[in-house]
Order: structure tokens, then C-alpha cells, then sequence
């Protein structure tokens, strides 16, 4: 996979054309199959054998950090903003997940 990512743009670079970026296109189906291989070996990675309390702690900080802004943004704009709401359902998320 790796030798055909790196040798599909080679058309593209030895031939001086108008339309070379379409020859370098041959590049996108090893660049998706390259990706999909990592966020394979990602998924079955198993870095903490017990990841509650690390979630449980980074929800809080999220949490924390929401209100926080929430607390800024009412008092310099007078509304609450998108991200706000963004931040308190990422920490909702992660506390229920976990």
C-alpha cells in the first residue's frame, strides 16, 4: 500500500502536463485504504485496561470549562453561544459512554 501511494503521483511529476493534479488523483484510494488501516489499528489499541476514572475526570474538566465560558460569554455578549452548548454535551457524552 505504501509503494502504491507513493508511486501513483509519479505520471504526474515525470510528465509536465496541464492536467497533471488529475493524474495525482490515483493517490486518493491508497491514501483511504492507508487511513482505514490506522484507525483500525487504533480501534483495537488498548492503552488504559481501566479508562473510567481518566474520562470520568476529563468529562468534569470539559464540564468545568463550559460553564466557565458560558459564564463569560453571558456576561460580555449577554447570550450563550453554539460552542457552549458543544462543550456541555461533549462532557454529557463522555460521562454517559463511560
Amino acid at each position: 500500500m505504501l509503494a502504491g501511494f507513493v508511486t501513483a503521483p509519479m505520471a504526474a511529476v515525470l510528465v509536465p502536463e496541464p492536467a497533471a493534479i488529475i493524474r495525482a488523483v490515483a493517490l486518493l484510494p491508497f491514501g483511504a485504504l492507508i487511513a482505514a488501516f490506522g484507525v483500525e489499528c487504533l480501534w483495537d489499541l488498548r492503552l488504559l485496561v481501566r479508562p473510567r476514572p481518566l474520562i470520568l475526570s476529563a468529562s468534569a474538566i470539559i464540564f468545568l470549562v463550559a460553564v466557565a465560558y458560558a459564564m463569560k460569554t453571558i456576561s460580555s455578549e449577554s447570550r450563550l453561544t453554539r460552542s457552549t452548548a458543544i462543550l456541555v454535551f461533549a462532557s454529557v457524552a463522555l460521562f454517559v459512554v463511560d
